[in-house]
């Protein structure tokens, strides 16, 4: 039961920051923006989604965004294994990926517009970082610290190893690769089957180039042409006939 009823606190608290977050107005009032009394609140969640939205946002930038993917990777988790040391993965990793975003996107810009609404892009945790990233590393350095942050932190929230799921994309790509290039070798063959044409035997494009050969050719021998004509032969009768005495 005890388990239950924590998996349903996390998945209430899901539901509340990703609310607030996603309903996020700048003008609502919050920890760090005061409003005048009465004013209308356009998040979702009230009074109390605003400040939490604006507390979020305010410390870190498109970062806070992680908030409700970490609560959810929490939930389940806990109702999976119920363990003290994926837990603190998730934390831990949580953490790199909130920095790790809110530095990234600082490196572009103060601020950022999410939903036609200017955010600040790092917050007053992600700015920072940015400052002092570029101050000893210089804006390449920053972007290969921050990825390399990222990627740790993805790697102890999701549980997913980055070169085991590169090899299987890998082993996906080679395989899509066989069996493309199987169908496109069977089609080539049914082509070649469908279009093959010798002296005996021609295929609707034989016959075709058969034909209009011996419409230009008539044009230079009308007198044979007339003579085949009188016989009952057709125009196509006519081109396999001479086709064959060429072929002999």
């Amino acid at each position: 039961m005890r388990k239950e009823i924590i998996v349903l606190i996390l998945f209430f608290c899901f539901l509340l920051v990703s609310i607030s977050l996603f309903s996020y107005d700048p003008s609502d009032p919050s920890i760090n923006h005061v409003v005048n009394k009465g004013q209308v609140v356009h998040n979702l969640f009230g009074k109390v989604g605003s400040h939490i939205a604006g507390l979020c946002i305010g410390l870190f930038g498109v970062g806070a965004f992680w908030f409700p993917v970490l609560l959810l990777m929490a939930g389940i988790h806990y109702f999976m294994h119920r363990s003290a040391q994926v837990m603190f993965y998730i934390v831990i990793g949580g953490v790199l990926l909130i920095i790790a975003t809110g530095g990234f996107t600082a490196l572009y810009g103060d601020s950022c517009i999410i939903w036609g609404k200017k955010v600040s892009s790092g917050g007053i945790v992600g700015i920072p970082v940015k400052s002092f990233l570029l101050e000893y590393t210089n804006k390449i350095g920053s972007i290969l610290v921050l990825i390399l942050t990222f990627s740790i932190g993805f790697i102890l929230v999701t549980r997913i190893s980055i070169l085991a799921f590169i090899a299987r994309c890998w082993a996906y790509i080679i395989e899509f690769d066989k069996f493309l290039w199987k169908k496109i070798k069977l089609l080539w063959d049914k082509i070649k089957f469908k279009f093959k044409f010798d002296k005996n035997n021609y295929g609707k494009i034989g016959k075709l180039f058969q034909v209009t050969r011996y419409k230009i050719a008539k044009i230079f021998n009308r007198k044979k042409v007339e003579q085949l004509s009188e016989n009952g032969m057709s125009l196509s009768d006519m081109a396999m006939s001479e086709n064959r005495k060429l072929a002999v």
